[in-house]
């Protein structure tokens, strides 16, 4: 009835505005690049009721879900897919303004919430109550950026820290 394709490796990609070249001549290209993040693609042999994606952890606490508006066009029968921006759930809106893109912030990502940690993570398809796939795969540090493992492990408490604080901040 449901069936979850094996997401690819993802690799995290921290843009820089020192890498931008505008040097390139008197015409410049640009072109769609592709999603950033880690596809979740998957088949409904039919429309499906609820559905939800749940990304967990190497200890299994859940970093992620896409369920309900989340996946909202992405329930009909066919092929589906929906994209993870290696970010961990983002924030509520403050009581009295509209759900938007959170913004940068400091340091922790705004209300978008800090990217994950690289390591290895699970994606769960569930469809109508029922456990349908499970499929492992790894998100990738930027390999433009070397950074010690204690070094990522601290950059990212404290980037949890400070959204933790940003979710008191809004309430």
């Amino acid at each position: 009835d449901a069936f979850l394709f094996e997401p690819r490796a993802a690799t995290q990609r921290r843009p820089s505005n020192e890498r931008m070249r505008d040097f390139e001549g008197d015409m410049k290209f640009l072109g769609k690049n592709p999603d950033e993040g880690a596809t979740f693609t998957y088949h409904l042999k039919a429309a499906a009721k609820n559905l939800s994606l749940k990304v967990t952890d190497q200890s299994g606490a859940v970093v992620r879900e896409y369920s309900g508006d989340k996946v909202k066009g992405k329930t009909e029968a066919g092929i589906n897919s929906v994209v993870w921006d290696l970010r961990v759930e983002p924030l509520p809106p403050p009581p009295g303004q509209q759900q938007g893109g959170g913004g940068g912030g400091v340091f922790g990502g705004g209300s978008q919430g800090p990217y994950v940690r690289p390591g290895t993570y699970k994606v769960t398809l569930t469809v109508d109550g029922r456990e349908t796939g499970v499929s492992a795969f790894t998100v990738q540090g930027d390999p433009e950026i070397q950074l010690a493992d204690a070094d990522r492990r601290k950059l990212f408490e404290t980037s949890m820290q400070l959204h933790q604080m940003h979710r008191k901040l809004n309430e």
